[in-house]
């Protein structure tokens, strides 16, 4: 890293006499540069001439680090989950719910209002969100689904 206006210039200077920077590209030199400096700063970091917090400095032990503990749901919670689920979309209003989707491809596609009345209509009607943002990735001109899983039902 430089430290004052003097080396930037005096680095301005090399580049200049190596015939600018697609010529230093082009020999290597800048890569070699970044580099060279990389190494550098890793050498101030672990002689503790650069400070690197959470490294160097005010790093935590190990022993004192906080381990976070994983949640791993009963299988009988994942399958009532899934039911009820699997339940709640087959009791919505599908004619409403088509209706709000509609609505807010339409005001994404063809307008510049705010989605989000549009958004939260759809929420009223039973929409998910993978659904609101799938309706969204298809005006984008993406896939409804990024994971290939759900076909597009409006």
């Amino acid at each position: 890293p430089f430290e004052d206006e003097e080396e930037i210039k005096a680095m301005d200077n090399k580049i200049e006499q190596m015939g600018g920077w697609m010529k230093a590209l082009e020999r290597g030199w800048v890569h070699q540069e970044l580099w060279r400096s990389l190494l550098e700063m890793q050498k101030e970091v672990e002689t503790a001439k650069r400070v690197a917090v959470g490294v160097n400095r005010f790093a935590i032990p190990t022993e004192e680090d906080f381990q976070p503990k994983l949640y791993t749901p009963e299988s009988n919670e994942v399958e009532q989950y899934l039911t009820e689920f699997k339940e709640f979309k087959r009791k919505r209003d599908w004619k409403g719910l088509k209706e709000a989707m509609g609505n807010l491809r339409h005001a994404a596609e063809k307008t510049n209002d705010s989605l989000v009345p549009y958004a939260f209509d759809a929420l009223e009607a039973d929409a998910t969100f993978a659904e609101i943002i799938g309706v969204l990735r298809m005006v984008d001109g993406l896939e409804y689904d990024w994971a290939g899983e759900r076909e597009y039902p409006f």
